[in-house]
């Protein structure tokens, strides 16, 4: 596979890379705490985490109960990072591209593409935290499959 970060004369620390990619991790995992995991280990206390395209979640507190409820159709959740670019040098401003796969409860698999931007918040020596993530998917053409599914999944518990 080829090198998906920026090379030469723009380079991504591997701190920062490596926050990147737990990032997706934490985002991937179905464990409703996963919100906490966020905001204790990759965003400042007063960071922004902005996603689908309306949802906006403002400070440690609203960032931690991000995910509290699970997606009761999902069943996994798994991103692919494609291609990394920078904004600026030293590399703290960020834009990701990548596939996104959702397997839903019945098994059917929806694929689509993603986007995401990561401002880093200045040094704080290894620690890596971002102060203003956003990650953007247009999911418009399947928005009917997960009405299918979970009017499916509510009739099935009736």
């Amino acid at each position: 596979m080829a090198d998906i970060w920026p090379s030469s004369p723009i380079t991504v620390s591997d701190q920062v890379k490596q926050a990147i990619t737990r990032f997706f991790q934490i985002g991937d995992s179905s464990d409703p705490g996963s919100g906490k995991l966020f905001a204790d280990e990759l965003f400042t206390k007063d960071g922004i985490f902005k996603t689908h395209k309306t949802l906006v979640f403002r400070g440690y507190e609203e960032i931690a109960a991000a995910r509290e409820s699970k997606n009761p159709i999902t069943e996994s959740r798994e991103h692919e990072l494609v291609q990394v670019f920078a904004a600026n040098s030293p590399a703290t401003d960020l834009a990701v591209f990548g596939h996104f796969k959702i397997t839903l409860k019945e098994r059917t698999v929806i694929q689509f593409d993603f986007t995401a931007r990561f401002i880093v918040a200045p040094e704080r020596g290894e620690e890596v935290k971002f102060e203003f993530v956003e990650v953007r998917t247009d999911g418009t053409e399947y928005k009917h499959i997960f009405d299918e599914v979970s009017q499916k999944l509510a009739s099935e518990k009736s």
